[in-house]
């Protein structure tokens, strides 16, 4: 009986999500222009300017666009549904450690969203646009055209590497703070390939992706080791 009880729930909750994700994606694909322009207005113009070399290739993107960012805009209803299905079989204490934990995870979320779009991706459009050549300086004209069909791969893939990424670290971090300071800066080597390896998993097989991820999941974790030792130090100052 009780098995019933809960494949019904699990179903609920499944369509459920499967709810928010058609939602998300209607509206995403609905206002498509404008999530575009808000990815291009980085560009030195006042209209951001793409370029598509197929026929159909601008109908692709965008359903490609409208289905990654409503799976992305999906996650945080996937954590909470999550939650709630297992809060009745956790104890007290698991409760606490798995609520901190989901918390912390949307949070991270929103963060990252937040760097992404008002940070990182300037950034990167500054950075490489950065290498044009002109008939003035060099001789010779390189001029960018950014094609619709990359830029769309190029952002989904640091979305969603930076948000693994985060997430990685996370989980990582709540099995580390078992072990001493002094043992984790011993494994800094084995720590660093291993990042790397995790970067080369996580994320999709393009160079830059991976070195993000993996300079990310480095600083993170040279950066938990610093907290720990400031937290010892308070410890022994009190």
């Amino acid at each position: 009986m009780k098995v019933k009880i809960y494949v019904k729930e699990i179903r609920f909750r499944l369509f459920f999500i499967c709810f928010c994700f058609l939602l998300n994606l209607l509206t995403i694909y609905y206002y498509k222009e404008q999530l575009i322009f808000s990815l291009g207005r980085h560009q030195a113009s006042n209209f951001p300017h793409f370029i598509a070399t197929n026929l159909p290739e601008i109908f692709f993107c965008l359903i490609k666009f409208s289905i990654y960012l409503a799976l992305y805009c999906t996650f945080p209803v996937i954590i909470i549904q999550l939650w709630l299905f297992l809060i009745p079989a956790l104890y007290k204490y698991e409760y606490k450690t798995l609520k901190n934990f989901l918390t912390l995870s949307i949070l991270l979320f929103f963060l990252s969203n937040f760097l992404l779009c008002t940070k990182l991706l300037p950034y990167c459009w500054k950075f490489f646009s950065g290498f044009q050549l002109t008939y003035e300086d060099s001789g010779i004209s390189v001029q960018l055209e950014t094609r619709l069909h990359e830029y769309i791969d190029f952002f989904t893939n640091i979305l969603f590497s930076i948000n693994l990424t985060l997430n990685f670290c996370m989980v990582l971090s709540f099995f580390l703070l078992k072990l001493p300071t002094h043992f984790l800066t011993k494994l800094r080597k084995i720590i660093y390939f291993s990042n790397f390896i995790a970067a080369t998993i996580i994320t999709p097989p393009d160079i830059l992706s991976q070195l993000i991820t993996g300079i990310s999941l480095i600083t993170m974790y040279e950066l938990f080791i610093f907290s720990l030792f400031l937290t010892k130090q308070y410890k022994k100052g009190e």
